[in-house]
């Protein structure tokens, strides 16, 4: 709870803290905690809830081409075997209760079985905080704010990392976009 009052807490004018926490604190923790292997499933869920809360937090940043916090990102959505977090947790839980009743049909990911739900449900978490569209707006933008090249590959690498977990219509009509 005390990390997630950081997210509320930091501002970008204390210059030094934002930079030590988004450049250093936060990639570190997300890193050890997506190799933990010995939780319980309950805890399993709470480090769960940190991560949708920094997927907010990195949305609300995408504007400012914070490459570390970028990568947080993508780290996130790997399934690379250095993070065993997806492959450990997650995997018994019903995927139905990823989707509340009013977002069911608007759901973005497949319902792959042998996919950690925590997995899936971040990457929904993501779609609902407006990450797809932040991503896009960044992409999008022109003159002084136009991202540079190595701005943009971090802003695709998370896309590349969830796509094969993402319904193919979406991927047709949301992901696809990023061609324009």
């Amino acid at each position: 709870e005390r990390l997630e009052q950081y997210f509320t807490q930091i501002k970008r004018e204390e210059e030094e803290r934002f930079e030590f926490f988004t450049e250093t604190m936060l990639p570190k923790l997300v890193s050890i905690f997506l190799r933990k292997s010995d939780l319980e499933e309950s805890s399993a869920a709470r480090f769960n809830e940190f991560f949708q809360k920094t997927i907010d937090y990195i949305i609300q940043n995408i504007p400012y081409d914070i490459t570390p916090l970028l990568e947080i990102l993508s780290r996130l959505f790997s399934t690379s075997q250095k993070y065993v977090f997806y492959d450990q947790y997650g995997k018994d839980l019903i995927q139905e209760d990823l989707y509340d009743e009013d977002t069911k049909d608007e759901s973005t990911i497949t319902n792959d079985r042998d996919v950690s739900t925590f997995l899936l449900s971040n990457i929904n978490w993501f779609h609902k905080a407006g990450g797809f569209k932040a991503i896009l707006n960044r992409l999008h933008a022109t003159g002084d704010h136009k991202p540079s090249l190595s701005t943009v590959k971090y802003l695709i690498k998370p896309i590349s990392k969830m796509q094969e977990h993402l319904l193919p219509q979406y991927v047709k009509s949301e992901v696809l976009s990023l061609r324009d």
